[in-house]
């Protein structure tokens, strides 16, 4: 008769509560870089300008155009989130997104806007044509002060908070104790407007 040694391992409590520890780690670990991952699909990259000027949305199928209350052309989107956002065009159409659809708002002016910039809900900013400057306080758009004639074709806010406004012909204007100023520009190159383009 042979008889053959066993070993026999049991796990104890704490080796259990060892494993059951690493599993949930590994699991939220799991969990934090899928969260991050959707968080990268920022409400911009659902919505684009079709060359024509029309607003169209990303849907699992395609790219499809959304009805609008006008017929001009648009030319610039911001979005602060899913249900917030402006759309700007020819014309001085405003257009407000309110998660459902597109609402146009009619504002004092016939220029052609060119960009929009949104700081939150109450504060925002929009400019065209001729140097037109809009601010949005929350209620309404209101014209402001510019210092220049030209196209303005771009707005953003610098690492420091400020904001800038680009012109067409490289101008820059920075907001300074609540009015717009030129600054020293190194661009001396007419620049484009993207038909796309999207803050």
């Amino acid at each position: 008769m042979v008889f053959v040694a066993r070993k026999y391992y049991f796990i104890t409590t704490k080796t259990m509560k060892r494993l059951f520890f690493s599993f949930f780690i590994v699991l939220a670990t799991v969990f934090a870089l899928w969260a991050q991952e959707a968080s990268d699909s920022t409400p911009k990259d659902n919505w684009r300008i079709s060359s024509e000027g029309k607003i169209q949305r990303n849907t699992p199928q395609s790219w499809v155009t959304m009805e609008v209350p006008t017929s001009q052309p648009i030319t610039a989107l911001h979005f602060l989130s899913d249900n917030y956002g402006w759309a700007v065009g020819h014309n001085a159409t405003f257009l407000r997104w309110d998660g459902e659809r597109w609402n146009e708002m009619l504002v004092f002016s016939n220029e052609n806007l060119l960009a929009v910039y949104l700081v939150d809900v109450k504060t925002g900013w929009a400019v065209g044509n001729h140097g037109t400057i809009l601010r949005w306080n929350g209620t309404s758009w209101h014209p402001e002060a510019s210092p220049v004639g030209s196209a303005l074709i771009q707005i953003k806010q610098l690492p420091t908070g400020s904001l800038q406004i680009i012109a067409k012909d490289g101008t820059i204007l920075e907001q300074i104790q609540g009015s717009w100023q030129v600054q020293t520009s190194e661009t001396t190159t007419s620049l484009t407007v993207a038909s796309k383009r999207l803050e």
